[in-house]
């Protein structure tokens, strides 16, 4: 039997195993949306990166960082370190939100009931686009690695998220999330050093090359005022800088036993996340340099075709992507089913509490199988969602994120923000189709000036009220604070020697094993490897010095 196959099929029956495990008995929406807030930081850290990385990650960063170099490069570091942005500036002012059981429901408590409807409108748009684009990368891709249709691939995979999401809510796909984090957490580094394998000897020289020579990474021209490049580069980074809050991640927020736990579980997430992204930015380059003339659209069917020689290396490629897109597409589908049974049926009066729950678990199957349909088989309407799930930003986020620093207006200054974000974008792509700068931008600034506007030209109730919950938002400032000022006086009151004596080893011992361990390596070094002329002269003088140290070391009992 094909290896590859063998490791791809195993990869998808252990997921389903662990989520139906993992699947404890939910009886209300509150457990199935965010469980009981018991959550480990480091489950909430895992969850958080296996939701941030998607298809986008796969079919958007590594392929745009090879068509476009420095020009993407910043703009993706940007996004990827948004969480931990999003961990030190907004989640400390929004203990308010945590319990919540999504952001619609927040909109509606905020901003009346209509702006939840309309909440719900977008966010049901966004996540149902996001999810058939998840499935439709992993159909191409999965016949890219196997050779034949990927359908029955995806369908598979995309069976076994609906499966583990509609039986165990919010605890299944968390769990999951830390195998799918763990498994291409593992993979990217794999398939990076392959390729930096394939590079031959001078892989180091050529890919200093490629920094230093290829036009698409000098970032002198980049930053050049008159480069038309630098004003698309600094569009798309003022995009990615704003937190989009959809539904997934401010499901991850609610979910919080505590602000500071919030805090702490986005700051290393970001972290994390700016790391992976790190790798992928590495991966494009060292292919960029061993072969700069690939179509960018053809650059995904390029790696597997011409790295993955090894048996079973295609499956393991299979398996590390197929994890990126099933954990997102896990806590969309779960985030769909919240928002369609509690936000949208409930306030309808189409069902009632004690049928929430049911309602939700249908929604997910429904959700998932539509999602699956429109992947693929109906690519026109795919498009159409992708370039409408675009007015999520514009449209909900920015009176939410005004909401989080304590803005507060009537439901009618929101719903001005948001027909006049749709409008202006409307107007964008037909007036200006052929501009560089895409239409959120003026979407963005259009939202807030009739949010502003209406509610200071009308009188509105509100205005900057403040936020709810400041005792965790001090907290967090003295906490800061009191590091600032222990980090400044470490470094004007500080003392070489008490580090060294704090951690110098308690045992004589220690210090001879050291000395023998500084001979062993370094004879074995002298042994194994031939130094050419070029370090000769280093070596005249290196091997002295450390002889002397390791006698040193071994001699230490005597000292005395």
């Amino acid at each position: 039997m094909n290896l590859d196959l063998v490791l791809f099929s195993a990869f998808l029956i252990l997921s389903l195993f662990l989520g139906i495990i993992s699947s404890k008995k939910v009886t209300n929406i509150s457990e199935y949306a965010i469980g009981n807030r018991d959550f480990s930081t480091a489950t909430m850290v895992a969850t958080l990166i296996a939701t941030w990385v998607g298809s986008s990650f796969v079919s958007y960063g590594i392929i745009e960082t090879y068509r476009r170099g420095i020009y993407f490069l910043i703009p993706a570091a940007i996004d990827a370190s948004l969480l931990f942005f999003i961990g030190w500036i907004f989640a400390p002012r929004m203990g308010e939100f945590l319990g919540k059981i999504s952001i619609a429901e927040s909109m509606g408590e905020l901003f009346g009931q209509r702006s939840r409807m309309a909440t719900v409108a977008f966010s049901l748009i966004r996540s149902i686009g996001s999810l058939a684009v998840q499935f439709k990368v992993a159909a191409k891709i999965m016949e890219l690695i196997f050779g034949t249709s990927g359908e029955y691939a995806t369908i598979m995979s995309a069976v076994i998220v609906i499966t583990y999401s509609t039986l165990g809510g919010i605890r299944a796909v968390t769990f999951t999330d830390i195998i799918q984090f763990f498994t291409f957490g593992c993979v990217m580094p794999i398939i990076t050093i392959v390729v930096w394998q394939a590079l031959g000897e001078g892989n180091g020289t050529m890919v200093w090359n490629t920094i230093t020579t290829s036009p698409l990474f000098d970032y002198k021209l980049a930053f050049n005022l008159n480069n038309p490049g630098f004003y698309e580069m600094l569009a798309m980074c003022m995009v990615f800088i704003i937190p989009e809050f959809q539904p997934t991640i401010f499901q991850r927020i609610s979910m919080g036993s505590s602000v500071g736990q919030v805090v702490k579980s986005f700051k290393i997430a970001g972290l994390l996340c700016l790391l992976v992204q790190c790798v992928a930015i590495g991966l494009t380059i060292l292919v960029y340099s061993d072969n700069p003339n690939v179509n960018p659209d053809d650059l995904v069917r390029y790696i597997i075709n011409h790295y993955t020689h090894y048996d079973g290396f295609k499956g393991m490629v299979a398996v590390g992507i197929m994890a990126m897109l099933m954990s997102s597409s896990d806590s969309l589908i779960n985030s769909i089913s919240i928002i369609f049974a509690h936000d949208l049926c409930k306030p309808l009066k189409i069902i009632n509490s004690k049928n929430e729950l049911l309602i939700a678990r249908l929604a997910s199957i429904v959700s998932g199988l539509i999602a699956i349909f429109i992947a693929l088989k109906v690519s026109s309407i795919l498009n159409l969602m992708i370039s409408i799930y675009g007015l999520y930003l514009p449209v909900v986020s920015i009176p939410f994120i005004f909401a989080i620093f304590g803005f507060r207006s009537s439901e009618k200054s929101v719903l001005f923000a948001m027909t006049g974000s749709l409008i202006t974008i409307f107007l964008w792509k037909v007036l200006f189709s052929d501009s560089t700068i895409d239409s959120f931008i003026p979407g963005i600034i259009a939202s807030i000036i009739f949010l502003f506007g209406t509610h200071y030209l009308t009188g509105q109730p509100g205005g900057w009220v403040g936020i709810k919950d400041k005792e965790a938002l001090i907290a967090i400032k003295q906490q800061r604070s009191f590091k600032l000022g222990q980090f400044f006086h470490s470094i004007i009151n500080f003392d070489f020697v008490k580090p060294l004596e704090k951690n110098s080893p308690n045992s004589e011992v220690m210090y001879v094993y050291t000395g023998f361990f500084c001979f062993l390596s370094f004879y074995l070094n002298l042994i194994t490897v031939n130094y050419d002329h070029t370090f000769g002269k280093f070596f005249e003088v290196a091997v002295p010095i450390v002889l002397c140290m390791a006698t040193s070391l071994f001699l230490y009992p005597v000292w005395p």
